[in-house]
């Protein structure tokens, strides 16, 4: 018997010096074409790197992943808090490693090799990379991943235009007579940054989209309502975190751009269900504002239907909501009619996010709140006081506060948590930053994935006023 034990305890042995070794990073890559921060989860099967690992993981992060052009990367233990701009992806490396191809590595890592040196490139090219986002299916070489969209949309179905290579071209600005249903697939670059929707830049001398580089439209697949709702209602539930992520855009986007940031949004949250997009009838014109708010007053009943219909997948299936800019007049209308017609539609709504609404702020307070806030889903507002594409709709509105300014006359209600991001870093207009800012997609990811409050969310500062607190980015 005692013989027996020490065999099975020298098998134990064996058999535990093979396991993989396992570290959690957060990694930080910067040079002149890229600046990221991302969470990598390194395995090494065989041995155990130990001490060494940070410096072995910085090497072989910067060869397989960023392909040398990081010109220095550091690596971490992962913290959540510390690591918030990487919280959306996850990248993973596994790799096999001997005993002399560790002491290759630890050599030239010792040297500050950083990477170059030919044991880190012999292992870089063996290793097995992937990023970890629900649904994205990776590139045959691994330089971008592809995710499928479901759309809705009331735009006019043009149909495909002989001659054009351009998916996007489909449903152009002209309203049609009925909603209509597909899927389109966005591809977003292995070298993506969270909060960045990468486009071609004449600064940068890039004329037209490289997968490699932006993220782009590759297809539009329109599809009869009932296989819409089917293919829908199987991808919500395919993962242990069943949902629907419903994006709803604003005033100047077209069909394309409205596919373009779902996607990216979808990846940037790791969006564990179904995401979508209802594109309302935007001319995407800058000059054509009046003819917008017009346009998302017809759109109302419209999204309502379609509210509705996503409601009613499958039972249990959570739906959240993103609505941008004059999308949440259409968005919070339609939702106030969906729940005066049939209140039992409420319970399949975990959380809506209102992102810089160009809404009147009176008339959301008096006429909109009391119809939707406290009746089930949580409602959360983000505000900016460095909006400057609601300051010139507030001009346009005869002075009248939009209820996505932020300032001293922030609107701070019961039933709704309200956040200021004045602080963060965004666009020029500072009007996309629900989209464009790491840190405002981070306290998303928690929002949406982990359904923490703002207190637990790591990110926010409170600040407490005569009508109740509301919170801030520092």
């Amino acid at each position: 018997m005692k013989s027996l034990l020490t065999i099975a305890a020298l098998l134990g042995v064996c058999a535990s010096s093979a396991l993989a070794a396992s570290y959690d990073y957060c990694a930080r890559g910067s040079g002149p074409e890229l600046q990221k921060t991302v969470r990598v989860k390194l395995e090494l099967d065989g041995v155990d790197a130990g001490a060494d690992a940070p410096r072995i993981a910085a090497a072989l992060i910067r060869r397989t992943m960023w392909e040398g052009r990081a010109e220095r990367v550091s690596v971490e233990a992962f913290d959540e808090a510390g690591c918030a701009a990487a919280l959306g992806r996850v990248e993973s490396i596994k790799l096999t490693l001997g005993a002399d191809e560790l002491a290759s590595l630890r050599s030239e890592t010792t040297r500050g090799a950083a990477g170059t040196g030919p044991a880190t490139a012999a292992l870089a090219a063996s290793a097995k990379t992937k990023v970890e986002v629900p649904g994205a299916v990776a590139a045959p070489d691994g330089a971008y991943y592809t995710l499928q969209v479901y759309y809705a949309t009331d735009r006019a179905d043009k149909g495909a235009v002989a001659g054009t290579v351009d998916p996007g071209t489909r449903y152009g600005i002209e309203r049609g007579s009925a909603l209509a249903f597909g899927a389109v697939k966005v591809s977003v670059p292995r070298d993506h940054r969270a909060g960045q929707l990468e486009t071609p830049s004449i600064v940068r001398l890039e004329f037209s989209s490289d997968p490699k580089r932006h993220v782009m439209l590759q297809s539009v697949e329109p599809m009869s309502p009932d296989a819409w709702r089917a293919e829908l209602s199987k991808r919500a539930a395919a993962h242990d975190q069943p949902g629907v992520l419903l994006f709803i855009h604003g005033f100047n986007v077209s069909f394309s751009n409205a596919a373009l940031r779902t996607g990216q949004l979808a990846y940037d949250l790791a969006f564990p269900g179904a995401s979508m997009f209802y594109s309302w009838p935007s001319r995407a014109s800058i000059s054509d504002y009046n003819a917008d708010q017009q346009t998302a007053e017809w759109a109302i009943p419209n999204l309502e239907n379609l509210l509705s219909e996503v409601s009613k997948l499958a039972a249990g299936t959570p739906v959240y909501v993103i609505a941008h800019s004059m999308g949440n007049r259409v968005f919070t209308r339609a939702f106030e009619r969906l729940l005066a017609v049939d209140p039992r539609r409420r319970a399949a709504f975990r959380e809506l996010v209102l992102t810089a609404p160009d809404i009147d702020t009176e008339i959301f307070r008096t006429q909109i709140a009391p119809r939707i806030l406290g009746v089930g889903p949580r409602v959360t507002l983000y505000a900016s006081d460095n909006d400057s594409a609601l300051n010139a709709s507030r001009r346009l509105s005869a002075g009248y506060r939009r209820l996505g300014q932020a300032g001293n006359e922030i609107l701070v209600l019961p039933g709704m948590d309200t956040v200021d991001a004045s602080k963060v870093k965004t666009d020029l207009l500072g009007h996309s930053y629900f989209g464009d800012s790491d840190t405002v997609i981070s306290d998303l990811f928690r929002l949406i994935r982990d359904r923490k409050k703002p207190a637990e969310r790591g990110l926010l500062q409170q600040v407490q006023t005569s009508a109740g607190p509301y919170w801030r980015f520092p």
